[in-house]
């Protein structure tokens, strides 16, 4: 019985640092998606892009920080900020198309900003009426998509509490966030 508990505690101990010396990707990790995406994908990704703003939907995908989104949603009356993510299992992860259409339907303009990337799931949604824009990694540096999400979210509202994944803005401020299933499925 001592060697069975000695060697128990042996494993977990072993396991227990060698997980801090091993790096572990989850398949929706930056690292991990963008080189893939840039090979698969038949959409660009383009950094540091000028007049952002006043683009309609193409085949770039606009890489951008929280304050260059708040430049863009300055000037719009009614806005959604849909973080989208092609893993999200969750109902509250609606389709691109979906969202759109709601949006049309109450005045809101949609912008979709990619948490991650992963060319055959975006390949199939309906493109939205603006381009993609996704969070610019480079800028909110981490490998770790929680931790770039809530940087890029926080210089977008000042909020440094979780943010969901639908963000409404008014006159260009953060107004609340929408339960966007509920509403598009009552």
């Amino acid at each position: 019985m001592k060697k069975q508990f000695s060697l128990a505690i042996l494993i977990f101990i072993t396991l227990l640092f060698s997980c801090k010396l091993i790096k572990i990707e989850t398949p929706g990790s930056i690292s991990n998606t963008y080189p893939k995406f840039l090979k698969e994908s038949n959409l660009k990704v383009k950094f540091n892009e000028t007049d952002i703003c006043n683009k309609v939907y193409n085949d770039t995908v606009y890489a951008l920080k929280g304050s260059e989104l708040k430049t863009c949603l300055a000037d719009v009356k009614k806005a959604i900020v849909y973080i989208w993510s092609p893993f999200c299992k969750s109902d509250a992860c609606l389709s691109i198309g979906a969202v759109q259409d709601y949006c049309n339907e109450n005045g809101y303009d949609l912008f979709v900003v990619l948490e991650t990337y992963d060319s055959e799931i975006i390949n199939v949604q309906r493109s939205p009426t603006r381009p993609y824009f996704s969070i610019d990694h480079l800028y909110h540096e981490s490998n770790a998509m929680d931790k770039h999400w809530k940087s890029f979210t926080k210089e977008l509202t000042g909020k440094s509490k979780p943010i969901g994944r639908y963000m409404e803005f008014i006159g260009g401020k953060h107004s609340s966030m929408i339960d966007l299933n509920k509403l598009i499925n009552k």
